[in-house]
């Protein structure tokens, strides 16, 4: 929707004289792939300066017919087009074949003439010969349209936006208000030995977590998955579980599955992350596929929350997704990313968490900044271990800035130890400076192990830290 708009908006400035034709695909029930209704997006379309609007290529014909139906209620002045597929595709030898036939295909036509469509072609399949045949059916009237607003008519799809309703999922929705919400992250293992990440994760649960991250296959490296793993460790601990979900490696389809299961096995938080790039993986022959980015993936998650798939079928019951964003702060240029964040927000996500910050002057700058938006959001902290770890996390890690002033710090001691005590003394007085302001905290393990997480999760607990209190009026 948002690039037809673009491309409508510019043709017009540079062309104002010629007719523009606005299509898009609907493959089922006369729905986009991202749920949205075609006379909305017909509406869209002709505000933003189209004349002609319609439907091409898709599922076949089949598809075509119910999206040029709900055009049809707009103004009967408004001529419709549709370029329909000569029928679904098989693939026989080396050959696509397209199996209908031009008499069929003019025929299914006719009907959407008489809906209003008054420019037609074909897409994938369509021949010289059904093009003959359209000519023939050209001069069937169009009978007159439903008045807008009438008896029967359905009415058109609610943006995403519209349609969150304050809905915040599970996960959110189940929040402690008598103490700030923590997040601890645990990568899942590049093995199948789990006993010790289970043994972290009874012992996070023991100390006050509420909630245990888990990434999928972060920077492409192969582990096991997080779906398992966090059904598991949410069965066996009673703590909630979130899971990173990217765009990485599954199709659109295969994800919408993935989440649909995740609701089945009691998932209640998703972070939906665009995902690295499988250019450093360390399997062969691996490639990204990217169907859906962050945003896809929030505004899919959303469409799942409201019981219905992205060709707008019913799921006959909703998910009850908390949704997630990732959130990279840089204080330095920080206007991109705000602006990023505001768009996912809008789209359902309702609570971020933010890249590793070391500084409460940054964590302070942006909470300011993002106050406006309609999330909750809990600031990384990366507790160091040694100067080696800072300057692999500054130099290596994309999105991860460390402060010149610790690094050196740290450098300055001999002894691994002596960095290590030093880096744990500073992440425990940043956490102490910042826990009062923000509306959770977010620890990720580093390098993996639990136990440096743990020894902070019982810091904030023994303190009884409440933090901003902006999760009571989310979830009230």
């Amino acid at each position: 929707m948002e690039e037809i708009l673009l491309a409508i908006e510019a043709a017009r400035q540079v062309a104002p004289q010629l007719v523009i034709v606005g299509q898009m695909v609907f493959p089922t029930k006369g729905r986009s792939p991202q749920g949205l209704d075609a006379l909305l997006c017909a509406e869209k379309m002709l505000a933003a300066g189209a004349d002609v609007v319609g439907t091409n290529c898709g599922r076949g014909i089949d598809a075509v017919v119910p999206a040029i139906a709900r055009m049809s209620e707009i103004d009967a002045d408004v001529p419709l087009s549709a370029f329909p597929n000569a029928g679904l595709p098989e693939l026989l030898g080396h050959r696509m074949i397209y199996p209908a036939q031009p008499a069929y295909m003019a025929t299914r036509m006719a009907d959407m003439v008489r809906q209003g469509v008054r420019l037609l072609g074909g897409c994938c399949g369509t021949t010289p010969a059904h093009i003959q045949e359209f000519r023939k059916i050209l001069k069937i009237k169009r009978k007159q349209p439903t008045a807008r607003g009438s008896k029967g008519k359905q009415p058109a799809a609610a943006t995403i936006s519209e349609k969150t309703n304050g809905r915040i999922g599970g996960f959110l929705d189940g929040l402690q208000k008598s103490r700030i919400p923590i997040l601890v992250e645990i990568d899942p293992p590049t093995h199948l030995d789990i006993d010790h990440l289970m043994t972290g994760a009874r012992a996070l649960a023991a100390g006050g977590v509420d909630a245990i991250t888990l990434g999928e296959n972060p920077l492409a490296i192969l582990r096991a998955g997080n779906l398992g793993l966090a059904s598991r460790i949410k069965q066996e601990t009673g703590v909630q579980t979130i899971i990173h979900q990217t765009g990485r490696d599954l199709n659109a389809l295969a994800l919408q599955s993935r989440l649909m299961e995740a609701h089945l096995l009691g998932i209640e938080a998703v972070l939906a992350v665009t995902g690295d790039s499988a250019s450093a993986t360390d399997q062969p022959g691996v490639s990204g596929i990217f169907d859906l980015d962050s945003f896809g993936l929030i505004r899919m998650i959303n469409l799942l929350n409201h019981g219905s798939n992205m060709a707008g079928q019913s799921l006959r019951k909703k998910t009850n997704f908390s949704i997630g964003a990732a959130f990279s702060f840089r204080p330095r240029n920080p206007d991109l990313q705000i602006s990023r964040l505001e768009k996912k927000a809008a789209l359902g996500a309702r609570f971020a968490m933010t890249q590793p910050l070391f500084s409460k002057e940054a964590v302070e700058q942006m909470m300011e900044r993002v106050s406006h938006i309609d999330m909750l959001l809990f600031p990384g902290i990366f507790p160091l271990i040694s100067a080696r770890n800072a300057e692999f996390l500054h130099n290596e890690v994309p999105g991860i800035s460390v402060p010149e002033e610790i690094r050196k710090k740290l450098a300055g001691y001999a002894q691994v130890a002596d960095q290590r005590r030093a880096a744990m003394e500073f992440t425990a007085r940043l956490v102490e400076e910042i826990a009062p302001f923000v509306d959770g905290l977010y620890f990720i393990s580093p390098l993996n192990k639990w136990e440096v997480a743990l020894e902070f999760v019982r810091q904030v607990r023994a303190a009884g830290t409440k933090g901003s209190g902006r999760h009571l009026r989310m979830n009230s």
